[in-house]
């Protein structure tokens, strides 16, 4: 129900931007609709697919997301290319 709750939401917002526009034939619509799906197919992955959920909540609490594995793909890249530790 929440979905079609957003649906309806997200429709009727563009409706009353189309409706305040003063050049409605001039509206791009495809830079519109790509941005819609964009921010849906993020939202999909942030609910469905495992891991990225975590990587969001890690950024947007300011936490590195790869807290452990930083230090050892450091170590290993310091070594491919002779820098010092």
């Amino acid at each position: 129900m929440s979905f079609l709750q957003s649906a309806l939401g997200v429709v009727a917002l563009l409706g009353i931007a189309w409706l305040a526009s003063e050049q409605r034939r001039a509206i791009h619509w495809r830079p519109v609709w790509s941005g819609i799906v964009l921010a849906m197919v993020l939202a999909l992955a942030i609910r469905w697919v495992p891991g990225v959920s975590s990587a969001v909540a890690a950024i947007r609490t300011g936490q590195a997301p790869c807290a452990a594995g930083c230090e050892t793909a450091l170590m290993v890249a310091s070594r491919m290319v002779a820098i010092p530790p």
